[in-house]
């Protein structure tokens, strides 16, 4: 194993997180409804669940998953329900605004945090991605070891954070500059719903 190699998965990774997908979408739905501080949590959440399937790669658990047509199935339906109820409950909420004691009880970070948690550990393209990059990361040691494997994955987790972060910080910053406006407000977070619930039918039809 080389610096370069180390190097070039890292630019890898980093260059496939930079790509609009879920997870931006997601930290960004959250930061719209939330706040700043929601959208950081689900930063943090995503990468917590996606450095535990880069361990559950390393260990196997992922390719049996991946392997039984019922549990990946599960997996999939889970996640695209879990996505679409956050979507669904999320119309009841009131917008977002600044200094609002309301929004800061509705949605605490912690939760955000376990929500982010739940929506990368219930995600099926998180499993088929580490097992792509598994017989690429084998083919670059000599003797690879479940440690080695685990610290090879957790470049992925590691380079999204600060990408998912900005993004949070970002589309909180958006929210409360429109937080005194209650139409665009209202609007805002009646997108950030749609993405969840169209996330939501996205993993459940492909």
């Amino acid at each position: 194993m080389t610096i370069s190699a180390i190097a070039s998965f890292a630019a890898l990774a980093l260059l496939l997180n930079l790509s609009p997908g879920p997870s931006i979408l997601y930290v960004m739905s959250r930061s719209v409804a939330n706040g700043r501080g929601a959208g950081v949590s689900a930063a943090f959440g995503l990468a917590t669940g996606s450095a535990t399937w880069a361990v559950a790669t390393a260990a196997g658990l992922s390719a049996l998953i991946a392997e039984s047509h019922a549990a990946f199935t599960v997996l999939r339906w889970a996640g695209a329900a879990y996505l679409i109820y956050l979507g669904v409950t999320g119309l009841r909420d009131p917008p977002f605004r600044v200094g609002n004691s309301e929004a800061v009880t509705r949605a605490p970070a912690w939760r955000s945090y376990l929500q982010g948690v739940v929506v990368e550990g219930t995600n099926p393209k998180t499993v088929t991605f580490f097992l792509a990059l598994v017989p690429q990361l084998i083919a670059t040691f000599k003797a690879p070891s479940v440690l080695a494997l685990a610290a090879f994955c957790l470049i992925v987790p590691l380079t999204a954070l600060p990408i998912d972060v900005t993004v949070g910080i970002t589309g909180g910053t958006l929210a409360a500059k429109v937080s005194g406006r209650p139409a665009v407000s209202r609007g805002l977070n009646l997108c950030s719903c749609l993405i969840l619930m169209g996330l939501g039918v996205l993993v459940l039809f492909t």
